[in-house]
């Protein structure tokens, strides 16, 4: 994803069988706050938000 100039922080915990993720990401300071909307909404529908394997300890 071009927008995305990085990953600042990455948290990653257990929820019974799943695992959850939350990270923050770097974008350009100049990004407009629709622009910004726009690309958080296209990480959430991207494989990034849909994990679906499965994860053992």
């Amino acid at each position: 994803m071009h927008q995305v100039e990085g990953i600042k922080e990455l948290r990653l915990k257990r929820a019974g069988p799943f695992m959850l993720g939350v990270f923050e990401v770097a974008v350009d300071g100049g990004m407009t706050v629709g622009k910004m909307h726009a690309v958080v909404t296209e990480l959430e529908n991207s494989e990034i938000g849909s994990w679906d394997e499965e994860v053992s300890p």
